[in-house]
């Protein structure tokens, strides 16, 4: 097989990525995940190839450009506390406790051989696992040394004695008097003589294994034969576990690869660079690959150009996938393409910098979302994906704050936590509402275009993203706040009435959803003593006639206020009877009201529900729920905005948010008495709500959003142990008939996409015969569909009979 040579650029730290394309033209697939591309000229394999166990004399080479470098900003002016910086010291004399690289060379360029011996259509043998290669690595030594440090994990063999040192300046040979493996996953080699500030290649050959991380092997079927392929995931640090490199993320460098297979196999990389212009078309790779990998050990491999995919989220047939699994695989493809420009076109520099590329890409992901899908109110659903859920886990004081110092293994893969994701996300979206939509996209321009396939830092960002022109601070003053603090302010607001104008009270305070837990002084602690520069938006209404105060009558205004300090006040124009604040949701921040206040909420709601966005109706009752939960508010308070709900509610959002909360207090209570009572409450209110809406629930009709809304009235009724839910779903699963359990490809399931997990899930809880329990299981065996795997799974868990999991 002959591969076309292309050009690219390198967007990331050398990050391998490897998939696979569905359909007879592509077996094997193995790439970098550096901005290349490898083409094959004819794909599909001859029916007389014969079968390889060694590579052929085909191999697979392209080159890419160069990669524009960025200038270190000194950080002497910073409030950030201090970060893990790459060390300076000589390891022979100092204990090694670092797992940084010492500062001393930069990679430019990568010439990087690997030999795969992996035949698709061949039989797996131990020796199809090993690959070999050999790397030349062309750095530039910063400052006089005699000692160089790499990445290699231990289970990567390297020749030691073919290790070449080159000057490449003079073309001289170095004599190397050491090398070997030290602790962290590190290699030092020691040269006989210091190293002067000059451009060097070191070549080192190197052998290893596939396994489940790095270089990864994984198994399908095509035609109902066994096929092997090759794949590889390099984040966040398995690009050591494959070949010998400077694996931290500031390191980008060119990479020429050439790769060497068996002649049945084809090989695929990343695209070329193409000249750019921020937030256009132009912007992305010419073409954009998505390869579907089986049992890939993430969602998914944020590459620039070839991206791969856990199957389940590219493979699932449209006549098996609900709304829901559309929404999931919308989402996961628009992360992935926002990760070009935030994690591509601009890479942290460091591990305590990654709120950035997270922060920025899943915000982008659901902007893109809901101008392509705006009956889905993707901005409102943001806020019941994230910030409602990351708020929870924020409220305790084992949280973490986004940006921290990051000094271990362990530490970095904090950085992929959810916390990461959604609380950057959730920073991000409050920054978009204190500027601006224009002034967003003209501050996010800025930030790209002055760091085109860089690396960037927080103070980075801080220098680019300008706010001067709405807040009295700076930028960083007030970003550092919330990201170098763990949870979030609560913000009382008390309104009290003087000379004829309306004064409102604003009290900050740290948020904790338990009030018994003690600090912990191991833990983090505030560098700003938990307080908060916060903007506030806020909106006021209501009118006195005579001394009765009308929530519902008189103008309502909009005010803007920056608290910055414990406690401040503003007075407005007249006399108004309420005042809310946090507009649209959009500060990451508890609201307290006094009870007077939460019900004039009411009697607007009841009255005009409109008066408050969508969004503002989800931020009454979550500040509700998590009030009471922390006990300085009545759940009656929550229960008060039920009434809304019941009567007059229409959009999905705040129902989804009063779901949220019911499900969390049930979790709490399920074995307890109160749950009762809660599950009667909630109950009829159901019952009600469907009443008014004229909802059938297991009727599949409507549009997208309808079927949608439909799926969450069911898993709450079903989940609040409705007797008539419950035989619902069993009816339907009864329906079924046995021999789809055997062989569900043959047979076409009669219930609606929508329903069928929960079908399955419910009817799980709902029955005690063992049989049905074996066919669930029977299925998740031998479906081929990735979907209904995993909700296969879900029922087999559901099991009111545990013993049946031990067996």
């Amino acid at each position: 097989m002959n591969i076309s040579k292309r050009k690219g650029l390198n967007v990331s730290l050398p990050v391998l990525i490897v998939g696979i394309v569905s359909g007879l033209c592509v077996i094997l697939l193995i790439g970098l995940v550096s901005g290349l591309v490898l083409r094959p000229e004819n794909c599909t394999p001859k029916a007389n190839s014969s079968t390889t166990s060694v590579p052929t004399a085909t191999t697979s080479k392209l080159s890419i450009s160069s990669t524009t470098s960025t200038s270190t900003i000194s950080r002497s002016n910073l409030t950030l506390p201090s970060t893990t910086t790459r060390p300076f010291v000589d390891r022979t004399t100092t204990p090694m406790f670092d797992f940084r690289l010492i500062d001393v060379a930069q990679p430019k360029k990568y010439d990087l051989l690997f030999k795969f011996y992996t035949d698709p259509y061949g039989s797996s043998s131990k020796e199809s696992k090993n690959f070999d290669g050999e790397v030349n690595i062309f750095f530039q030594v910063k400052r006089p040394a005699s000692r160089i440090e790499l990445h290699i994990d231990i289970e990567v063999v390297v020749q030691n004695q073919a290790i070449q040192l080159t000057n490449s300046d003079t073309n001289q040979e170095v004599k190397i008097v050491r090398s070997g493996y030290l602790p962290n996953q590190l290699f030092e080699v020691i040269a006989e003589q210091e190293l002067n500030e000059a451009n060097y290649n070191i070549k080192i050959q190197f052998s290893g294994r596939t396994k489940t991380a790095g270089m990864y092997q994984a198994n399908y079927l095509e035609d109902n034969l066994p096929r092997e392929l090759i794949a590889t995931n390099f984040l966040p640090t398995n690009a050591r576990s494959v070949f010998p490199c400077f694996d931290e993320p500031s390191y980008k460098a060119e990479f020429e690869i050439t790769i060497e297979h068996p002649e049945r196999s084809i090989a695929l990389s990343n695209f070329p660079k193409q000249s750019s212009e921020v937030f256009s078309e132009s912007a992305l790779p010419p073409k954009i690959v998505f390869l579907a990998v089986p049992d890939f050990n993430d969602d998914t491999s944020k590459n620039w150009g070839l991206s791969t995919f856990h199957e389940e989220f590219l493979l699932t047939p449209e006549t098996d996938y609900s709304v829901k699994d559309e929404i999931i695989i919308a989402k996961k493809i628009a992360n992935e393409l926002a990760h070009f420009w935030t994690g591509g076109y601009i890479t942290p520099t460091w591990w305590d910098d990654w709120w950035l590329s997270e922060g920025f890409s899943t915000f982008f992901e659901y902007e893109a979302l809901n101008e392509l899908f705006p009956d889905f109110k993707m901005r409102d659903e943001f806020i019941n994906d994230h910030v409602i859920p990351i708020m929870w886990d924020d409220g305790f004081v084992s949280s973490r704050p986004i940006k921290f110092d990051v000094s271990s293994q362990i530490d970095i893969k904090f950085m992929f936590e959810q916390l990461t994701t959604s609380k950057s996300a959730a920073v991000v979206r409050m920054l978009k509402s204190i500027v601006g939509d224009q002034e967003f996209k003209k501050n996010i321009k800025n930030f790209l275009s002055q760091h085109p396939y860089g690396s960037v830092t927080t103070y980075d960002f801080y220098l680019s993203f300008n706010m001067s022109n709405v807040i009295p601070t700076t930028t960083e003053d007030f970003v550092d706040r919330w990201i170098l603090q763990q949870n979030y302010p609560e913000v009382a607001v008390l309104i009290e009435n003087r000379s004829g104008r309306t004064r409102v009270n604003f009290v900050q305070a740290r948020f904790l959803l338990s009030q018994i837990q003690e600090e912990d002084p191991d833990l983090i602690t505030s560098p700003y003593n938990y307080k908060w520069e916060i903007y506030l938006d806020c909106q006021a209404g209501g009118e006195f006639i005579g001394d009765q105060a009308n929530h519902v009558q008189g103008m309502t205004t909009q005010f803007k206020f920056f608290l910055t300090g414990d406690r401040d006040f503003v007075d407005l124009d007249r006399v108004y009877t309420w005042v809310k604040c946090n507009k649209d949701f959009n500060g990451f921040y508890i609201t307290d009201y006094r009870n007077e206040l939460f019900e004039a909420f009411e009697a607007i709601l009841l009255h005009d529900m409109t008066v408050f966005s969508d969004a503002d109706r989800s931020n009454l009752i979550h500040n509700a729920f998590e009030l009471a939960f922390l006990g300085s508010k009545s759940y009656q308070i929550a229960a008060l905005l039920s009434n809304y709900l019941t009567d007059k509610e229409t959009s999905p959002s705040p129902f989804r948010t009063f779901f949220w909360h019911v499900k969390k207090i049930a979790s709490i209570s399920e074995h307890r008495s109160s749950f009762k009572n809660l599950r009667s409450f909630i109950l009829e209110m159901l019952a009600d709500v469907l009443n008014r809406l004229g909802l059938d629930i297991w009727d599949n009709s409507g549009d997208e959003s309808i079927r949608n809304f439909k799926i969450d009235l069911i898993d709450l009724e079903c989940r609040m142990q409705s007797e008539k839910c419950l035989n619902k779903a069993t009816g339907y699963y009864e329906e079924i008939s046995e021999d789809f359990f055997l062989s569900p490809s043959d047979h076409q399931l009669a219930i609606p996409n929508e329903l069928r997990p929960l079908v399955f899930k419910y009817h799980s809880q709902n029955t005690y015969e063992i049989n049905d329990w074996i066919n669930i299981f029977e299925f998740y065996e031998n479906t081929n569909n990735v979907r209904e795997r995993e909700y296969a799974l879900e029922a087999l868990g559901n099991t009111r009979q545990t013993f049946l999991l031990d067996l």
